[in-house]
């Protein structure tokens, strides 16, 4: 038969040899199938993100102008068809209601500015007239929505 060590050395010495340890880390390179998983899951990440999903929303044609001053992502959006239909946060809105949900923007999100995106057939003075409405509720900032030039032109 095979004897006991007397001491501690002598014992983990004995347990190495008879229990060898078969786990090692870093045994070499990461399989692909993880790499694929982790790969799959930035790529959901980055389109869930992505410019490339649509707003919905209503086309207009904005004005073009040279101006490179804009507002940020947290705006809030107001849109104004030729039609005179108008629609706030992507939701459609009457001319009678406009003042309540306004209103109800800036208390939820004190400070936000207000970005208007009028076609250019919108006539001067309904855009004057929210945009003095967004000022008197408090709208930190009321933003015009323009079209840049084709190719970065200066004049059209």
């Amino acid at each position: 038969m095979s004897e006991t060590p007397d001491n501690i050395h002598d014992l983990e010495r004995f347990f190495h040899r008879r229990y060898p340890c078969r786990m090692r880390l870093f045994r070499g390179v990461v399989g692909p199938a993880p790499l694929a998983d982790l790969a799959l899951i930035i790529g959901f990440f980055v389109m869930a993100q992505s410019w490339l999903i649509v707003r919905p929303g209503v086309t207009i044609e904005a004005p073009p102008a040279v101006f490179s001053d804009g507002a940020d992502a947290s705006a809030a959006v107001l849109t104004i068809t030729q039609a005179g239909r108008l629609f706030f946060e992507d939701g459609l809105v009457s001319w009678e209601t406009l003042d309540e949900r306004l209103r109800e923007a800036v208390e939820a999100v004190p400070g936000r500015p207000l970005l208007i995106e009028a076609d250019e057939g919108v006539a001067h003075g309904d855009i004057m007239r929210i945009h003095a409405l967004a000022e008197s509720l408090g709208f930190s900032r009321v933003v015009l929505a323009t079209s840049t030039f084709p190719n970065g032109a200066s004049t059209p």
